[in-house]
């Protein structure tokens, strides 16, 4: 398998990103524009999440993590949690319910934390923490 270069791994990641905020737009900023019902906003979330993170999974594969920037090392790391998380939850999301909460705080987290793991100028420190409070050990 071919090594992604650094620009590569970079696309990949911010590609996920861009994919799981426009998902979340659709579920709550375009709500009043959308066709879906709230129980259908949080599942079709859930399955793009889903998709999205498992194609990144996917695309970088056994990549050794030697050959990647520390940043991209913990991003990785992040993403993988995620997927074990966005697994948890039942394949059809009931609205108002703990779960509903859980998913969409857990998204919402993901994001922050995918932007300040990937920001160059955070130190590897503050990934660290990043990585320990989200679970990531």
């Amino acid at each position: 398998m071919k090594l992604l270069d650094p620009t590569m791994l970079e696309f990949l990641f911010a590609e996920l990103l861009n994919s799981l905020k426009l998902s979340l737009d659709a579920a709550y900023k375009d709500r009043e524009e959308s066709v879906l019902d709230d129980r259908q906003q949080y599942n079709a979330s859930l399955r793009i999440a889903r998709a999205e993170v498992e194609r990144v999974l996917n695309v970088i594969g056994t990549q050794h993590e030697d050959n990647m920037r520390e940043k991209h090392r913990a991003i990785m790391r992040r993403i993988k949690h995620y997927s074990a998380e966005l697994k948890s939850y039942s394949s059809d999301i009931k609205t108002h319910t703990s779960d509903t909460i859980k998913f969409v705080k857990g998204y919402v987290r993901f994001l922050t934390d995918a932007h300040i793991l990937l920001t160059e100028d955070t130190s590897n420190d503050k990934r660290q923490s990043v990585l320990t409070s989200a679970g990531c050990g």
